[in-house]
């Protein structure tokens, strides 16, 4: 292994902190190379993903189903964004790694350089580790409280004598919150990054089709939350530097002129507790900020239903009829499912024009019987108006009986 263990007794924190630190900057850098080395089995996987993309777009081009310039474009800029990801660690490295590892601490630097924050341009470690120190220092002077000389300068010096915990509880716990608040933040923060950057060849492979693109796209969220949260928490034990660090110094300084220190135990207690509380808070608000937007999809082709208007009658002229037709027998064509929302939209249409086809038959009724019964107006009113019919103009309406039918009829 190439980072040093921490070792019991003093240091333990800082010892930890760097140890946790190496691990992840290991375990990004070795496991990519591992992962993106020809031979592994990712690598092998990913050169099987890329030969059936490609081949896709053979296929359809064999079918006459040709790409439009946009989509050469843009499955060329995937192949070699994949490529860059997957299989070049010098690129990798000032792409990602460097920016993920360490691009936190240079914007920490910046903000907590211009707010006068402690550790914030350099030394965090230590300094973190010096804190620890006094805590250890302090708990082994103690509050003082058996000393009567030590309690009456106190009350001299007008500090309240009574407490709310037994003294060697709130040292214990003050500093096992301390401890254990700020390696497990940090040592999450770091350990996740790292093992995120070493899967960068196994989510590459994923932004190729539109199916796996949210695998992708949230472990590229997931890294950007590492980041963010380092720097939150960073800030945020650097405000805990600020407040610990003259606390201490002064219950350090009382006691060595004997002074009794009896409310520092519950102080120190309450503000390791509440900073704890502020770390994980504020890892909690990046992530949850980093996974509130995901990135825009990209729109769908147009259907021809959209050609259809839904709040309205659902009447379409015939150009638009025929460009509905025309774009559905280029969807048929390509092969793509019909969504839910095309089916419906289409099943609308549909009825609506075999309602209007079933209007039109009934104009056609009703104006013939219109006709007709207009026709026998005539005719009943020339009728009884006396109006004589001549030639061709008039049919009769009975049938001519003549005289000696009537007399053949008769006999037979």
């Amino acid at each position: 292994m190439a980072c040093v263990a921490p070792l019991t007794g003093g240091g333990i924190l800082s010892g930890t902190l760097n140890y946790l630190d190496c691990q992840a900057q290991v375990i990004g850098s070795s496991g990519y190379q591992v992962l993106a080395s020809p031979s592994s089995s990712v690598s092998i996987a990913l050169t099987g993903v890329l030969t059936i993309f490609i081949g896709w777009y053979g296929i359809r081009m064999t079918m006459g189903i040709l790409p439009s310039f946009g989509d050469v474009a843009t499955a060329a800029f995937k192949i070699g964004f994949v490529l860059l990801l997957a299989s070049s660690w010098s690129a990798y490295q000032v792409t990602a790694y460097n920016l993920i590892l360490f691009a936190p601490a240079e914007l920490v630097g910046d903000i907590g350089g211009a707010a006068g924050l402690p550790g914030s341009t350099g030394g965090l470690i230590s300094r973190l580790q010096g804190v620890d120190d006094a805590l250890v220092a302090l708990t082994n002077f103690g509050t003082g409280r058996g000393d009567l000389d030590a309690v009456s300068n106190a009350i001299d010096s007008g500090v309240l004598v009574s407490q709310s915990f037994n003294d060697d509880f709130a040292f214990g716990w003050a500093r096992a919150i301390y401890i254990a608040s700020t390696l497990s933040a940090l040592g999450l923060l770091r350990i996740v990054a790292g093992l995120l950057l070493a899967l960068a060849p196994v989510f590459a492979g994923f932004l190729l089709f539109q199916a796996t693109h949210s695998f992708f796209w949230g472990w590229a969220r997931a890294l950007a939350a590492t980041a963010l949260s380092a720097v939150s928490a960073t800030i945020i034990l650097g405000v805990a530097l600020a407040v610990f660090e003259p606390l201490l110094a002064d219950a350090l300084a009382q006691r060595s002129i004997d002074v009794a220190t009896l409310a520092a135990p519950f102080e120190l207690f309450a503000l390791a507790a509440a900073f704890a509380i502020m770390v994980f808070g504020a890892i909690f608000l990046s992530v949850k900020l980093c996974f509130a937007v995901a990135p825009q999809a990209i729109p769908r082709q147009m259907q021809p239903a959209d050609l259809v208007r839904s709040d309205g009658p659902y009447s379409a002229s015939p150009p638009i009829i025929a460009a509905s037709k025309s774009l559905s027998s280029l969807r048929e064509q390509e092969g793509a499912d019909q969504t839910r929302t095309y089916a419906i939209a289409r099943s609308l249409h549909l009825q609506d024009r075999m309602s209007s086809i079933r209007s039109e038959s009934e104009v056609s009724r009703m104006i013939e019987n219109l006709t007709t019964r207009a026709a026998e107006e005539r005719r009943r009113g020339e009728t009884e108006a006396g109006v004589v019919r001549l030639g061709q103009t008039y049919r009769r309406d009975l049938s001519r009986v003549s005289g000696a039918s009537a007399k053949r009829n008769a006999r037979t």
